[in-house]
């Protein structure tokens, strides 16, 4: 009978003999070559699925090639439960046409939490579907098969086991009877092969949680290291059965909003930051415009100084020239009232001339006597008549000289006046200038006192900016504390809970801060410890790293303000 090959997984918890079943199923010695590795304790030999080809002869002679996997074991102390699952699911390569059988594995005796949690991960990979494809074997089995039916009957967990699975069972004891085990093995498998037509299981609800897992661990892995705890301690128990998807998604969903709004709260310090580079950058430019105004201002005033003093000497000269002006307009007036007497003694003179040629007849010669009086003239006083007419000529001739020469000072006077006037009419238009200039170069310090104040309020609006900055860096660095405290909260509760779950006691030095952020983490592992479950705790790989990551993030900002403030100092 010509048989295609028939596939059988061998699944269950670590330290309960899968790979010694497997290897006398597979008809092959442990240690080996090609033979499954075989652990002890609680740390599983087995990393990753690993198969082996052999044949088993039925009834009739007839040959049934098989392929046996070997799994890695649930519950190893040394993987973390993602690992476990990412092990446990490389099956898939060895058996890409599904399976035949699955053998579930389970050591004699009182069945733990864990053990009893990985036949729920089981349940959940494979599906409803299952039951009749899987068989529970029994290991470390020394009495009759009578025995174990009794015991199972007693006790609760071991018959949920044994109902849920409806393939069957055996009770093998491998170490003293391998070759009474490998027919128990051999039988169980064909009875299942037969049960179920030679139909195999498919790998489509298998490979859905797969996905499933694989997608939420992204999402997961995708959150910052303080943020992955809650939902990974979730995503963990639901491999467990004892959390649901919905449990799961809703935490993720929860921790991607924490992250969110710490990457708006991020955006938000950069935005900050950027802004408060452009405030300083404008303060510097409106400091260097209050300088450029001072200078301004500083250069104006003098200028104004200089005019106004400017101004004062061209008043003082012009006070100057209008003494000087009615001062020669004073010697003007006199000047004429002068030409005027004189005139008037001229015209007495000329009178007098006539009037004395009028008494001497026409051109009788006179002759002066010698003596002051003579009786031989004929007219008594005549040579005094002729002295007093010279005389009179002499005081008109010098009357029309002095008449002269005070027209020719009038004149001079009258064209410095035009002189002086046109001077002080100069001198106003440069004064009315001056005072156009001061009061423009008013208005512009008036424009520069405003730009200053301008940039006295951005300063003020800038400083206002640097105090928030740093509540918001202050803030960072608590976030970062509270961050570096919940992983040494962790590292504390993992170490306590390793000696708790070993049976001894852990020390460890740390400060209040570490420990009372390990509290609620301890409160956790000792309730799982008193219930007899393994706990499994540990600071993520990376954690550190982005702690030292938002230290130095805080470190920048913290520069930054340093920066600005020191910008601000200047």
């Amino acid at each position: 009978m010509a048989c295609t090959r028939f596939t059988i997984l061998m699944c269950g918890s670590t330290g309960a003999g899968k790979s010694t079943a497997g290897n006398i199923a597979g008809n092959i010695a442990s240690g080996q070559p090609g033979a499954f590795k075989v652990g002890h304790g609680t740390d599983s030999e087995t990393k990753r699925s690993e198969a082996i080809d052999f044949n088993i002869v039925g009834p009739g002679g007839i040959v049934y090639p098989c392929r046996l996997i070997d799994t890695i074991g649930f519950g190893d102390s040394e993987l973390k439960p993602e690992k476990q699952f990412e092990g446990f699911s490389t099956f898939i390569d060895l058996a890409p046409g599904g399976l035949n059988v699955i053998c579930y594995v389970q050591k004699w005796g009182r069945l733990k939490s864990d053990e009893q949690e990985a036949m729920h991960l089981v349940a959940e990979a494979f599906g409803a579907g299952q039951r009749t494809h899987t068989a529970v074997v029994i290991t470390h089995c020394t009495k009759e098969d009578g025995f174990y039916e009794e015991e199972i009957k007693k006790s609760s967990a071991w018959s949920r086991v044994i109902d849920y699975f409806q393939g069957g069972r055996i009770y093998i004891d491998s170490q003293e009877q391998p070759e009474v085990a490998r027919t128990k093995l051999h039988q169980l498998m064909l009875h299942i092969i037969q049960k179920n037509n030679s139909e195999k299981l498919s790998h489509a609800g298998f490979e859905e949680a797969v996905q499933y897992r694989l997608q939420k661990q992204q999402l997961i892995n995708a959150l910052p290291f303080d943020l992955r705890t809650g939902p990974q301690t979730i995503l963990d128990e639901l491999q467990q059965g004892k959390k649901s998807r919905s449990e799961l998604e809703a935490s993720i969903i929860q921790q991607q909003r924490v992250e969110a709004r710490r990457q708006e709260q991020a955006r938000n310090l950069k935005k900050a930051g950027e802004d408060l580079q452009d405030q300083i950058g404008q303060t510097a430019n409106a400091n260097q415009r209050a300088e450029e105004a001072k200078r301004k201002t500083g250069e104006a005033e003098e200028w104004a100084r200089a005019e106004a003093q400017k101004s004062a000497d061209l008043l003082t000269a012009n006070q100057g020239l209008e003494g000087k002006l009615s001062q020669a307009k004073m010697q003007s007036e006199r000047t004429i009232a002068d030409n005027r007497r004189l005139a008037a003694e001229a015209a007495q003179a000329k009178a007098d001339k006539e009037r004395v040629e009028e008494k001497g007849g026409g051109n009788r010669t006179i002759v002066r006597c010698t003596r002051s009086e003579c009786i031989c003239c004929e007219r008594s006083g005549a040579s005094v008549v002729l002295g007093q007419t010279a005389n009179a000529n002499q005081r008109a001739e010098e009357a029309n000289e002095k008449k002269d020469e005070a027209e020719k000072r009038a004149n001079a006077e009258a064209t410095r006046s035009v002189e002086l006037r046109t001077t002080n009419q100069g001198l106003e238009d440069e004064l009315s200038r001056a005072k156009k200039q001061s009061e423009s170069t008013s208005a512009e310090n008036r424009r520069l006192a405003a730009e200053v104040a301008k940039g006295n309020a951005d300063k003020e609006s800038l400083e206002q900016t640097v105090r928030a900055l740093e509540a918001q860096v202050k803030k960072s660095e608590q976030t970062a504390k509270d961050a570096e405290a919940s992983v040494n909260g962790w590292a504390i509760a993992s170490a306590v809970a390793t000696g708790i779950a070993a049976g001894g006691v852990a020390f460890c030095t740390a400060g209040a801060s570490e420990v009372a952020r390990g509290a609620l983490a301890l409160k956790t592992v000792v309730a799982a410890v008193g219930a007899g479950a393994p706990v499994v705790l540990g600071v993520r790989k990376g954690g550190e790293e982005k702690i030292q990551k938002a230290k130095n993030e805080v470190e920048k900002s913290q520069k930054l303000l340093d920066d600005a403030k020191k910008k601000l100092g200047q």
